[in-house]
């Protein structure tokens, strides 16, 4: 996640935190893990590299998966009727776009649908000129 986008997640943040909403990044991407057996921060002559050797590695992916939010969590809502006063978790999924990159995917847009429908709240939150955020929710279809 760049710094723009960090600093759109901290504004939404600061205000939906109030509401009891708890928002989390979700960082999407893949790694090796392994045991370490060499690390070397030049080349063999004097130029910067990060080289690590792993033994026994194996391929590490994170997030949630391709095309799911920036951001997810969850928000306090009360039911009513016949579960009246119990307060449930109901999964949110927020996707950030600063001002250099406003475009939803088509994958994050199906993931933000798919929220929408399974009774979630999914939003796209959007960086404005002036630099505050502009929160669109997605309905449910």
């Amino acid at each position: 996640m760049s710094q723009a986008e960090t600093s759109v997640l901290r504004r939404l943040q600061i205000q939906v935190s109030p509401l009891g909403w708890r928002l989390f990044r979700n960082l999407v991407g893949g790694a090796w893990m392994g045991r370490v057996t060499e690390e070397r921060t030049l080349d063999n002559h004097g130029k910067p590299l990060h080289m690590v050797e792993l033994i026994n590695a194996v391929r590490v992916t994170c997030g949630l998966g391709t095309g799911s939010s920036d951001a997810v969590g969850w928000r306090p809502v009360v039911i009513t009727q016949e579960m009246v006063g119990q307060t449930l978790a109901q999964f949110v999924a927020a996707e950030l776009k600063t001002l250099g990159y406003k475009k939803v995917t088509d994958e994050q847009r199906n993931f933000l649908q798919q929220v929408a429908d399974a009774g979630g709240m999914a939003m796209i939150v959007k960086e404005r000129e002036d630099g505050e955020i502009e929160i669109t929710e997605v309905k449910a279809t």
